[in-house]
């Protein structure tokens, strides 16, 4: 595009009659008068144009195409991905839209959905991972996405060309297929996915065969997807109601301005009557499904697009970039007068404010910004006689209708094979079989089973999907599949369900995790959907360069010692985020993987098996997070959990655990959690490192330096906590985290410097706690070293420059957007603050905003210069001992001269393997 073009699109869209707003939260009464009705003139001036023409909607020809093969670049070729589009309703006909997504959700929503069940979850997966959506656009589009579709061995009688186009012959060529889609097991379909057409008919048959069974013979199973999604939308709307609110009024929005189909003045809040039209959904019989069924999806066309893998494209278009980057360059006549163009662009984009603005702008006060109401305590939990459960138990009460259990149980006692196995493990636990022993209780019954009882893994999916809206396993929290943020040494189990299904949801997934059964078919068929999400992987740059990050900046502990309790010499396993990184990964999966092929898993299930009895003997040592709906007893909800999991414990392995012991006192000093120190001691040079990737058309860049400043209280000292807090510990921390904050903030100092230039799409400073180190990243980069000299080049400016960049308006405003971004304003962010609170070694919630607001509430001028040369002027100095991490398209230059010398590595180099054979 040239400038030109731009400013013509511009000029015709960005117009203030253009514009709609839409404003969510509480205001005023005199909010319109007092705000909307005061902005000046030039914000709301118009140049009278009007974009806003109806659509036209009329589709394309019948004898078009309905089909085409797009190549994209990776270096990774085991998989492809096939996207499905059908033109839905127009926006305005809210209830189709809406009982499309109901549909959509039945046919993919969980593992026991038919998609799923036909293409994912089976020995030989035909694609990892269905995703859908029915996008509000004019008319809607009804998308369906198959990623991870194998296409390595289908490469071989694949063809180049591929452009299908939609005839009676493709119905004939469907009836040749035989057995090609029946749903078996077998291989035959797999090396003719990427064949013309193919993949289509796979699907359409498996939605025809939907159809003709009345969805598998189940007449109420749309009244329990309508179910489903009623609960999911009520949780979110508790949850993020801006997001709700927002995207609601939008889809009418457009439908207003655009639709040929909308009538009528301006209309909005169609959407806003969804849950309505739920509850009317739910009464619709199954003939009216049948009917949507058939109407959208059977009978209609399935646009469709073939995503295949090119290892060469990546090469060829870095390399058009670049002829269009040296295109450029030659067109600049006189370079200086270029150079001074553009800043002066990027001096018209400033914010300049007037100086009596900034003086008059008020600065927030914490003590005004209204808390989410809740109460916050912890108690130590006493098993039944006859099982363990968890010694201690954070419990906040808060105003929700969504009650939920959050397990945390400690992963310091695996060794490196069993935690080389946490990630099939915890794709597992939720979805596998489950051998109920007897003397337990089944789903609703009243008395225990009188003998064992095998649960097949679709009836516990559906089961827990109809329960719950949330349940999930994971490593650590925040947990990516293959890396976490903080306490990846923590394994959790989350349910979250309404308040009258939390005892049940709870039993459900207990019961699930202790006595799962791990098979043959579920260890191959998860084992390939993880290696398909590899290969994904490895096509995310930013994934990437977190993954190559973690290497380096946490150095594996493996072969180190240590005392054990006996005094003894013991190895140390290394850390499992190490293990769980997607460089170790694919070694660990690909051999699960051909394991399960040949039938042998007797070593594998041996690994899960054991990796479970350590996690439920560890208990002692964890902790649950309760939260209880305001106004009801919390105790009530503390006895749901101790007697699900003593009544599990209990009957797991004829009772083999023992119950919990230890004092009160040693119960609650599980808090603070231990924050390792990992960022190598042993740094003292300068390391770079490069990765080019071959999927990649852009860069990105990690530059990392030690910074362990986070102090918290201690609970074990003897000043109290308001005399620990006086001396201000973490003063320093909060410094630099506002400093940071101040440079990088939108059209600030950073955004100007690297953004505005066009050198990356966005850049920022970090401070990670639980990594102790300060970093500044950058991402999709178009030019990544000049990104990083950039910032060097800011960050040395400060030294000459500071009040030019670090104004008391500057500071105050930034201090303020820190505490209104620390305010937890919804019930399920504020049970983790909670919790996130106690493991830091706060005693609530509320007094971790206290510590934060006091030290921001002191930060000096004198203060912020001081962390600036202590730390962040660090990032300016190429000869200070940091980590560098480059990511970025194959054949990119990295010369010394810049910023110095890469260590230039590969997947095949970093991806090292520490668990022993099995």
């Amino acid at each position: 595009l040239t400038n030109e073009e731009i400013a013509a699109y511009h000029e015709k869209y960005y117009d203030a009659n253009n514009i709609t707003v839409v404003l969510t939260g509480s205001f005023s009464d005199n909010f319109e008068e007092r705000v909307l009705q005061t902005l000046p003139a030039e914000v709301v001036a118009s140049g009278g144009r009007d974009s806003r023409t109806t659509v036209d909607c009329s589709g394309p020809p019948d004898d078009g195409p309905i089909g085409t093969m797009v190549k994209y670049p990776s270096a990774d070729l085991e998989s492809g991905s096939v996207w499905f589009c059908w033109r839905g309703p127009m926006p305005e006909d809210v209830e189709t839209v809406v009982a499309l997504e109901v549909l959509l959700e039945y046919l993919a929503e969980n593992s026991s959905s038919p998609l799923m069940q036909r293409f994912v979850e089976r020995r030989q997966p035909l694609a990892s991972a269905v995703s859908y959506d029915v996008e509000s656009v004019i008319p809607c589009t009804i998308e369906m996405q198959f990623s991870g579709v194998p296409y390595a061995a289908g490469r071989q009688s694949g063809s180049d060309e591929y452009e299908a186009h939609g005839s009676d012959a493709d119905e004939e060529d469907a009836s040749d297929e035989g057995d090609a889609s029946d749903g078996s097991e077998e291989d035959e379909d797999v090396p003719r996915l990427f064949e013309e057409r193919y993949f289509e008919r796979l699907v359409v048959r498996e939605l025809q065969r939907v159809y003709d069974t009345g969805f598998d013979g189940e007449s109420d199973a749309l009244r329990k997807a309508v179910l489903r999604v009623r609960q999911k939308r009520a949780e979110k709307m508790e949850n993020v109601p801006e997001d709700m609110i927002q995207y609601s009024l939008c889809a009418d929005i457009v439908a207003s301005h655009f639709s040929p189909g909308h009538r009528g003045a301006f209309s909005i809040g169609s959407r806003a009557q969804q849950f309505t039209l739920l509850d009317r959904l739910a009464e619709q019989p199954a003939e009216y499904w049948l009917e949507l069924l058939r109407t959208w999806l059977v009978d209609a066309p399935a646009y469709h697009v073939v995503m295949v893998p090119d290892e060469q494209l990546g090469g060829q278009l870095e390399e058009m970039r670049r002829e269009v980057e040296r295109t450029n360059a030659k067109s600049v006549g006189d370079a200086a007068a270029h150079d001074a163009e553009i800043a002066r662009a990027i001096d018209a984009n400033r914010v300049n404010l007037p100086e009596e603005v900034k003086r008059q702008a008020p600065s927030a006060d914490a003590s005004l910004i209204a808390a989410l109401p809740h109460e916050h305590s912890m108690r130590t939990l006493h098993s039944t006689a006859d099982g363990r459960s968890v010694a201690l138990a954070q419990v906040v009460q808060v105003d929700t209708g969504f009650p939920s259990m959050r397990l945390h149980l400690p992963l310091s006692a695996l060794d490196d094979v069993q935690r080389a196995h946490l990630v099939v493990f915890q794709e597992l636990l939720l979805a596998s079989d489950v051998r109920l022993p007897a003397g337990i209780l089944y789903d609703t019954d009243e008395q225990p089973l009188e003998q064992d009882r095998l649960v097949d893994y679709v009836t516990v999916d559906r089961r827990l999907a109809d329960l719950a809206t949330v349940r999930e396993t994971a490593v650590g929290y925040r947990n990516a599949r293959f890396s976490c943020s903080m306490l990846d040494d923590i394994f959790n189990l989350h349910v979250r369900a309404p308040r009258e299904r939390f005892a049940l949801a709870v039993r459900w997934a207990l019961q699930a995790v202790v006595f799962a059964e791990f098979s043959v078919e579920r260890i191959a068929a998860v084992a390939q959907n993880l290696l398909a999400e590899i290969s994904e992987t490895y096509r995310d740059g930013r994934d990437m360069a977190d993954a190559v990050s973690l290497h380096y900046t946490t150095r594996p502990v493996h072969g180190a010692s240590s005392s054990g309790t006996d005094g003894k010499q013991q190895q140390q396993p290394d850390l499992v985020e190490h293990h769980i990184s997607v460089l170790e990964q694919a070694a660990v999966l690909r051999r699960v993987a051909e394991k399960a092929r040949s039938g042998d898993v007797k070593d594998i299930v041996a690994v899960l098996d054991s990796i479970r009895h350590t996690l439920l003997a560890a208990q002692a040592r964890g902790f649950v997070t309760l939260s209880v709906p305001a106004g009801e007893d919390s105790q009530t909800y503390v006895d749901i959990y101790v007697r699900e999991s003593s009544a599990c414990n209990s009957k797991y392995r004829a009772g083999s655990l023992l119950a919990t012991g230890g004092s009160e006192q040693e119960r609650m000093a599980i808090f603070p959690l231990e924050r390792a120190k990992r960022f190598p001691a042993d740094l003292t040079t300068p390391l770079r490192v490069h990765m080019p990737l071959a999927s990649e058309q852009a860069s990105y860049a990690h530059v990392f330096i030690k910074s362990d400043l986070f102090r918290a209280p201690l609970p074990s000292s003897v000043e109290s906590f308001d005399q620990q807090l006086a001396r201000l510990p973490a003063l320093d921390h909060y410094a630099l985290t506002l400093l940071c904050a101040l440079l990088d903030r939108v059209d600030g100092p950073l955004y100007n410097a690297i953004r505005g230039r066009g050198y990356a799409y966005g850049a920022y400073f970090s401070q990670a706690v639980w990594q102790d180190h300060l970093s500044f990243f950058c991402y999709r980069a178009s030019d990544v070293l000049r990104a990083i000299t950039e910032m060097r080049a800011l960050v040395a400016r400060l030294n000459e420059h500071w009040d030019e960049y670090v104004g008391e308006f500057e500071v105050r405003m930034t201090r303020s957007s820190l505490v209104y971004m620390s305010t937890v304003a919804t019930p399920s962010a504020l049970v983790d603050y909670c919790a996130r609170a106690n493991i830091y070694g706060f005693e609530t919630g509320a007094q971790m905003d206290r510590w934060r607001n006091t030290h921001l509430e002191h930060i000096t001028q004198d203060d912020l210069r001081r962390v600036y040369d202590l730390y962040l002027s660090k990032l300016a100095d190429p000869d200070y001992p940091s980590i560098t991490v480059v990511t970025t398209p194959p054949d990119t230059a990295m010369p010394e001269d810049a910023i110095g010398a890469f260590e230039r590595v590969t997947l095949d180099t970093l991806s090292t393997s520490y668990y022993r054979p099995l």
